[in-house]
């Protein structure tokens, strides 16, 4: 902030400062605006404060920044893995329920219901800009050859991402689409399959992941990793055996706030770290994993008794289970599993 600014946002509401010369071109200066403003006792006073209140934040922002120097200054970036264009992965997806399907689109496959929604809603709203963000992804050279799901509606929304070419890197380009696999061992015996992304319940992680690595698949795990201590120790243990490449799916990783506050860390900025405090709020249905239960779920379209094999508690058929199955220690981990470990891989990071 130079002096004159300083001055003007120091001095106390009404009092008289020299006058600059005459503006001639009909605009007003901010020193004139708010002699005028004071002039009005309480929307003077206001206003008086809200421009001091802004020319102290900004003040702060700058030495802030200023501080941070060149980490403060540069974008975080994101490192990214890449290959050449010769090597085309062969991608097996277990697992399209809501995860499946976001980390599915995320590798640039997304079904022609979303894509078609996208593309009418940009014909309305030039600023709708989904299609476009789609569109814009980095081309990761990859091709969904099976899919793997307990639910006939998730099955099908899966083959039809695979076969949708408006895609990332996607035009004239046929797509063959996937193969339908009922088990997810008979999926990782495939042949055309390189690598695996597993979505699923997490009563199923343990026992898909130990199969996975073992068939020579390399994994990319939603979280939470396991339901059990002694499951996780079974990951890492068949990991480090086969020495497949594994990683689990804690995505704010890639969130570039998250990596500006790793590097502010270890730049030192602010000084020796001794707590960390951080919330979560979902206070909705939604939040409480209270998830819609879809119309056309049922024992016919629903194969209940494969979905409860890995659980420590056999039970009749149950919808709400089925989606809504983090609710049930039977199937995931609760709040501390599901919620806790984003916050806690935070402060990791």
């Amino acid at each position: 902030m130079d002096q004159e600014e300083s001055r003007n946002f120091d001095e106390p509401a009404g009092t008289e400062s020299a006058s600059p010369p005459a503006d001639t071109t009909g605009k007003i200066e901010r020193r004139d605006l708010l002699k005028a403003l004071t002039g009005i006792p309480i929307v003077g006073v206001l206003f008086w404060r809200a421009f001091r209140k802004k020319g102290i934040d900004d003040f702060r922002r700058r030495e802030i920044l200023s501080e941070l120097g060149d980490i403060g200054g540069a974008p975080a970036i994101i490192p990214q893995m890449r290959h050449t264009a010769g090597e085309k992965i062969r991608l097996g997806i277990i697992g399209f329920g809501g995860e499946g399907e976001w980390l599915t689109r995320c590798a640039g496959f997304a079904t022609s219901e979303v894509t078609d929604s996208w593309s009418e809603a940009l014909l309305e709203d030039r600023g709708h800009t989904a299609l476009r963000d789609f569109l814009a992804q980095t081309d990761l050279n990859l091709e969904i050859t099976a899919v793997c799901d307990l639910f006939d509606v998730r099955v099908e929304r899966a083959l039809s991402a695979s076969r949708n070419n408006t895609r990332p890197g996607g035009e004239g380009i046929t797509l063959k689409g996937a193969v339908h696999y009922h088990h997810y061992r008979d999926l990782l015996d495939a042949s055309d399959v390189d690598a695996v992304i597993i979505a699923t319940p997490d009563h199923w992680h343990s026992r898909m992941t130990i199969d996975a690595v073992r068939a020579g698949k390399p994994v990319y795990l939603e979280k939470c990793m396991t339901r059990t201590e002694q499951e996780a120790q079974d990951i890492y243990s068949a990991v480090k055996e086969t020495g497949m490449p594994f990683q689990l799916g804690h995505q704010n990783r890639q969130i570039e706030a998250h990596e500006k506050a790793r590097e502010i860390v270890e730049g030192g900025i602010l000084g020796p770290v001794n707590l960390v405090e951080t919330t979560t709020n979902r206070n909705s249905p939604g939040g409480a994993w209270v998830y819609g239960i879809h119309e056309e779920g049922n024992p016919d379209t629903i194969d209940w008794e494969l979905f409860q094999e890995a659980a420590p508690h056999k039970v009749p058929f149950s919808a709400e289970r089925f989606f809504r199955w983090r609710c049930w220690f039977d199937y995931g981990t609760g709040l501390s599993g599901d919620l806790f470990s984003h916050e806690y891989d935070s402060v990791n990071q």
